[in-house]
């Protein structure tokens, strides 16, 4: 869970390494067994159900810089819950992939977010995501 928390704020595997003074293939085995174990595919997925199972701690709540628009929205929680972006391109009802990373991309920038999985930490932060809906993954017993 201390990997999770470092890669919720945006660190990337070789930082989170460097930070935990781990090797990076030690951080990648981790976190792969950490997808297997809550049932998620991608970080993004994995930082949400971590977020969902009060595995690591949940960011203080803030007021979002700019706000969110619906289709941004949606977006985020498609990530949230696991989905590839050819299924959240599908599930937005977006014309394209390209136009759904656009949108990703605008809000990373509007929120000054590192990649998706800080993109989820911030849409926690700012009151977008919450437990309601679950993970994309499985429920932990």
């Amino acid at each position: 869970m201390k990997i999770a928390a470092l890669l919720a704020q945006g660190m990337s595997t070789a930082k989170a390494a460097a930070e935990l003074a781990l090797a990076t293939g030690t951080v990648s085995a981790q976190v792969s067994s950490a997808h297997h174990r809550l049932g998620v595919c991608h970080r993004y997925g994995l930082i949400h159900a971590c977020y969902v199972h009060a595995l690591i701690p949940r960011p203080d709540t803030a007021l979002p810089p700019g706000g969110a628009e619906a289709d941004e929205v949606q977006i985020l929680w498609r990530l949230a819950l696991d989905d590839s972006y050819d299924e959240i391109t599908h599930h937005a009802t977006l014309s394209s992939r390209e136009v759904m990373k656009e949108k990703i991309d605008a809000l990373r920038s509007r929120w000054d977010a590192v990649n998706d999985p800080h993109l989820i930490t911030l849409g926690w932060r700012y009151g977008v995501l919450d437990a309601s809906r679950g993970t994309g993954g499985h429920q932990l017993i």
